[in-house]
């Protein structure tokens, strides 16, 4: 398989990149190489979930031991925004979560795992987050939601992630992860 882009060691060791280098479009994520996707694979046997943060981020996929190949494709979400979480990372990032906000969307990435890599992926998130049902382009697919909430600014607003671009109409403030970390009261978890 041919490597597309090196992506290095894990960009979470410096949570200022978080939620680190996303594709730029759809892609195959193993343990030695990210590839576009290839015609012939079917996701047939694999199960929808939303990469709102660091999970659409292949060094994190390595980070977290899912095994064999994830595939990441490009959808948009619906009615609902990427925010900062209410709590921070044992690594010391403050992740990524979803709000609901009418008329807004953001891009995001489906990421078809198997049932293994399901359960993989939702040990990783180490009891913080919940799965549940959000629109997309795609169809409803489920996506992980922080249980501590979100960061807010003074007025109770949530924050966006700078990171991920969103559109809609009174868009709340963004904050970069260094802003947020800065900003974040919340517990490490």
């Amino acid at each position: 398989m041919r490597l597309i882009e090196d992506y290095g060691p894990a960009p979470l060791d410096d949570p200022a990149v978080y939620p680190g280098t996303w594709p730029s479009g759809p892609v195959m994520v193993s343990a030695d190489a990210v590839v576009p996707v290839p015609p012939s694979i079917s996701t047939t046997d694999r199960i929808a979930v939303l990469a709102i943060g660091s999970n659409a981020n292949p060094a994190q996929i390595r980070r977290k031991g899912i095994a064999g190949e994830v595939l990441l494709l490009p959808t948009t979400l619906q009615n609902h925004l990427v925010v900062h979480a209410g709590h921070i990372t044992t690594y010391g990032a403050v992740p990524a979560t979803v709000v609901r906000w009418p008329q807004a969307s953001c891009r995001v990435f489906v990421a078809w795992l198997t049932e293994r890599q399901v359960a993989d992926t939702t040990i990783s998130e180490h009891g913080n987050y919940d799965l549940v049902d959000l629109p997309t382009d795609d169809g409803i697919i489920p996506g992980y939601r922080a249980r501590s909430g979100v960061l807010t600014d003074r007025t109770g607003w949530p924050i966006r992630l700078a990171a991920i671009e969103a559109r809609g109409p009174g868009l709340p403030t963004e904050m970069t992860q260094a802003q947020a970390l800065a900003a974040h009261p919340g517990p490490v978890r």
